[in-house]
């Protein structure tokens, strides 16, 4: 299954069993060192940028993400990077970071995501849900 933060739309395809939770996380700590940063968030958005650019352009979210999401959560995530510009930047990722972490360290445990994760993904469906509207 693939997974994000792209990110926030995993909070649209996932539910929030505990092992779909655990799954999440794991796919964005990309060193595996059981802290999520803004560096793993970096590189799981870099994954799906394929020309390089920095963005994600609508084309990369769905090949690469979510083929069977609506543009509308296109839309929230190029608005939740802090520029309507019709492409998902780099930005998004310190957005995301900043959801989910409770504490404003700069990491995220596991512990963290588990209890942050599920408001996150409220919100971000109370967002698709304005949006939509």
């Amino acid at each position: 299954m693939k997974v994000v933060i792209l990110f926030g739309l995993l909070v649209t395809v996932l539910g929030l069993a505990e092992e779909n939770l655990f799954v999440t996380f794991q796919s964005l700590d990309k060193d595996q060192d059981g802290i999520l940063k803004l560096n793993d968030i970096f590189q799981y958005f870099d994954n799906y940028d394929v020309n390089g650019d920095g963005f994600l352009s609508y084309q990369e979210f769905i090949d690469g993400l979510y083929p069977e999401v609506p543009k509308v959560a296109f839309h929230f995530y190029d608005k939740l990077d802090g520029i309507k510009d019709v492409k998902i930047g780099r930005g998004v990722a310190h957005a995301i970071l900043a959801r989910l972490d409770n504490d404003l360290d700069s990491e995220v445990s596991y512990t963290e995501f588990t209890q942050t994760f599920p408001l996150f993904k409220d919100a971000v469906t109370r967002a698709l849900e304005v949006l939509t509207d």
